[in-house]
């Protein structure tokens, strides 16, 4: 008589056994759907990073050339100077639109830095 109710016994056993493991097989389920879900949402982050990345370096180089321009200018300014006869007022002048593209390099170079500490 014992036997029958220990088969009993082991039935509801293997019956909650059963439901545990249709749980974790449902738990397993909505994690896999979750984990390719955030896998999508990775590879859309990842592109979106990647078409930062080759932004960033293109305003690098743009902001780089500007630079080399602005330089390139106050030489030019400079030429003229040294190369000309120049009035006092013409000389002042000079001076103070060299000052106004120095204070640009130096903003732009500040830029440039900023921008390569932000994508290092």
């Amino acid at each position: 008589m014992d036997k029958p109710f220990d088969l009993g016994k082991r039935d509801i056993y293997l019956e909650q056994i059963n439901k545990q493991i249709a749980a974790k097989e449902q738990l397993l389920r909505s994690k896999e759907d979750e984990l390719l879900k955030k896998g999508k949402d990775n590879e859309y982050i990842e592109e979106v990073y990647n078409e930062y990345k080759i932004i960033s370096i293109q305003i690098q180089n743009d902001k780089e050339k500007l630079i080399v321009a602005m330089k390139n200018i106050i030489n030019h300014l400079d030429d003229i100077v040294k190369n000309n006869n120049l009035s006092k007022d013409d000389l002042i002048e000079i001076q103070d639109e060299k000052k106004v593209i120095v204070k640009i390099i130096n903003r732009i170079t500040k830029e440039l830095e900023d921008l390569i500490k932000q994508r290092n």
